[in-house]
């Protein structure tokens, strides 16, 4: 079959009033060919992507949120207890001491409008840690690190906090601690709760695990919506083998254009690991591999917003009737 001239004004067009002016059937298998391959033709540039504005899935779960877009429940203090106001780059180490009866700690990384690098450990006793971040940022003042880290208590010695930067001397950065009071710790402890069992099964997902190289770990990906302005992320293995977890996390502002880079692991013991990130603007979207090996490499992480804020209509993307 010829088609001489075909009227294509808009995608609705294509569903549902396409115009033909002349079509020319020499054989009626041609035609149905030719039927078949237009039907094709339009299925496929309906659903490209390269067309279609993907729209970010919205969060189901709204937990801990008040009107206003601010969290209920003030996780961090206003001010922390221990602060370190410089630690300079080029492989600097510091250490901080807790309390032998804390259980759990608030630690919060800033930098001073430079990106910021570094490790963030936690030893229980010699050679026995049980907590890892690495982490690297494009900006510590946009983009801050605020985490609750929970720990088992009753072993020999304090725990240790030990910080440290990269080799790279041009990274400084900022490191502040506090360790939440015994009836603090608890109000934590529920609220890390509450967030994780009450959030949606789209927002709490389970990621399967790699190799024993740390290679081919299962991938999950959270759209974040532009009203977003920071998400807490919730890693727990309690419904699923209650065992350590190694997860590679990455937030995207852009195709491929990774802003915050994290490297985490906590031993059992170290869990709920609560996370508070920064995300202004629009386009975000986390990604997170496992990078346990699988047989008891199964691991639980919920993305929820934390902060929200007020998006005009007009600041939202839209594609216009016509192309």
């Amino acid at each position: 079959a010829n088609i001489r001239s075909v009227e294509f004004k808009t995608v609705n067009d294509y569903q549902t009033s396409i115009k033909y002016n002349e079509l020319i059937s020499d054989h009626p298998m041609k035609l149905s060919s030719s039927i078949i391959a237009l039907s094709t033709c339009i299925g496929t540039f309906t659903g490209c992507s390269a067309f279609t504005l993907q729209t970010p899935n919205r969060f189901s779960s709204s937990l801990g949120l008040t009107n206003n877009g601010k969290p209920d429940f003030d996780i961090f203090p206003g001010e922390y207890e221990s602060v370190i106001g410089r630690i300079d780059g080029g492989g600097t180490i510091k250490t901080c001491k807790l309390p032998k009866w804390a259980t759990r700690v608030q630690y919060k990384v800033e930098s001073f409008g430079r990106p910021v690098k570094g490790t963030i450990e936690l030893w229980l006793g010699p050679g026995r840690s049980t907590h890892t971040l690495k982490f690297d940022t494009e900006d510590g003042i946009e983009f801050p690190i605020e985490s609750v880290l929970k720990f088992k208590n009753g072993h020999d010695g304090a725990p240790i906090m030990k910080v440290s930067t990269t080799d790279d001397y041009c990274f400084p950065m900022k490191f502040s601690a506090s360790v939440p009071s015994p009836e603090r710790a608890l109000e934590l402890e529920a609220n890390t709760e509450k967030v994780f069992y009450g959030a949606a099964k789209e927002d709490k997902l389970v990621i399967q695990g790699s190799q024993t190289d740390g290679k081919q770990g299962a991938w999950k990906y959270w759209n974040i919506p532009q009203e977003v302005d920071s998400i807490q992320m919730i890693g727990w293995s309690v419904d699923t083998g209650k065992k350590s977890f190694k997860v590679s996390c990455e937030l995207l502002q852009g195709p491929n254009n990774v802003k915050q880079s994290l490297f985490l692991q906590c031993g059992g013991g170290s869990q709920p690991y609560h996370t508070i990130l920064q995300t202004p603007g629009s386009g975000w979207v986390v990604r997170m591999q496992n990078k346990k090996f699988m047989e008891d490499g199964l691991i639980q992480f919920a993305v929820l917003p934390y902060t929200k804020k007020d998006v005009e209509a007009k600041d939202l993307a839209a594609w216009s009737n016509h192309f």
